[in-house]
């Protein structure tokens, strides 16, 4: 529920640290923001500089600053066929900003951690399956025949760049690997199909969890404008109801009884079920390793950089012991060295 008396109040805060930290920041932060959406794993992290830019200044004056970065990205499009690349860059900004608003709109609205992220993930997920079904639906292309496309350009546009090309003159185990995934273009297009489901539902609650949880372990840098009853304590303390394990034990059962009725559809739907519930699990798991690193009293930056460390290179792990952690209640074993994990 939105609480509008603190709304209200974080709003006349906010104009008065404006005030006194001028517009030079806000635009920084939305250059950021852009430069961020453009550099491949970084935009994982790209919402970030614009969720403190709606903290620090609110939504119209932020809106504005990030209005300003996207139309100057297309217009730089428009200079010449070199450019082109430029208005891509802009639409994905668009889509970063809409993720900052989302978290933003948690700690603004004084929400709960969990049911903002809940709350915001689906909203991210519906809105991207909506969108996909009206191209479906509306676009002359179907969305196969432009996800055909788009790779088709991209095996192009890789295949002409001089790094490819010494690298398959060199030869080699890896070039020929190379060469033989980009001289099938349909099974790359089958696997996006195949998956499109699970990495839409599992990106974006993964968008929303890393901007979100990274904004509340730097909770000084926006504390003053926008205070928040929460920590991250609030947010890795719960539990995925019982009933949700049933739902993937059904999806493994698909996935594992596939071959056995030779119907390769049940593979696909199977996991595709396991790994969209998986990022559930997942939060549940980080909660038990947040614990851990309690038990052994790390904290401050080295904390941070390893938690970034296990999200990236050891998710699977994570989201295995939250499903477990439905029996086995491994915080229980951690309850004694517990600190302050905000």
């Amino acid at each position: 529920m939105i609480q509008s008396n603190h709304a209200t109040e974080n709003t006349e805060t906010t104009s008065n640290e404006v005030a006194k930290n001028g517009l030079g920041k806000l635009f920084f932060l939305s250059f950021l923001t852009l430069v961020l959406s453009v550099k491949g794993p970084l935009l994982l992290f790209a919402a970030i500089p614009m969720v403190l830019a709606f903290l620090g200044y609110g939504y119209a004056k932020s809106f504005m600053a990030a209005s300003l970065m996207i139309g100057v990205s297309i217009g730089i499009s428009t200079i010449s066929p070199t450019m082109a690349a430029f208005a891509s860059y802009g639409v994905t900004m668009v889509v970063t900003v809409f993720t900052a608003f989302l978290v933003a709109s948690i700690v603004i609205n004084n929400e709960n951690p969990v049911r903002g992220i809940y709350t915001r993930g689906f909203t991210i997920v519906l809105m991207t399956f909506a969108l996909l079904g009206a191209y479906q639906l509306f676009a002359d292309n179907s969305l196969r025949e432009e996800v055909t496309r788009l790779v088709e350009a991209q095996i192009a546009m890789t295949k002409s760049d001089a790094n490819y090309q010494e690298l398959i003159k060199a030869g080699g185990e890896s070039a020929r690997s190379y060469e033989m995934a980009l001289s099938k273009p349909q099974e790359i297009v089958d696997t996006i199909m195949n998956w499109i489901f699970s990495a839409t539902f599992v990106g974006g609650f993964f968008l929303v969890l890393i901007s979100f949880f990274m904004i509340l372990r730097n909770k000084k840098l926006w504390s003053r404008t926008t205070p928040y009853d929460f920590s991250t304590e609030d947010l890795v303390n719960f539990k995925v109801p019982e009933q949700l394990a049933y739902i993937v034990v059904a999806g493994l059962v698909f996935y594992l009884s596939a071959d056995f009725v030779e119907m390769p559809v049940l593979e696909i739907v199977g996991m595709n079920i396991v790994l969209s519930l998986g990022v559930f699990y997942f939060f549940q798991g980080m909660g038990i390793y947040t614990a851990f690193l309690n038990h052994l009293n790390i904290k401050g930056f080295l904390r941070s950089f390893l938690t970034l460390l296990t999200i990236f290179f050891a998710f699977r792990f994570i989201a295995i012991v939250g499903f477990f952690d439905l029996w086995a209640n491994f915080k229980k074993y951690l309850k004694k060295n517990e600190g302050d994990i905000s």
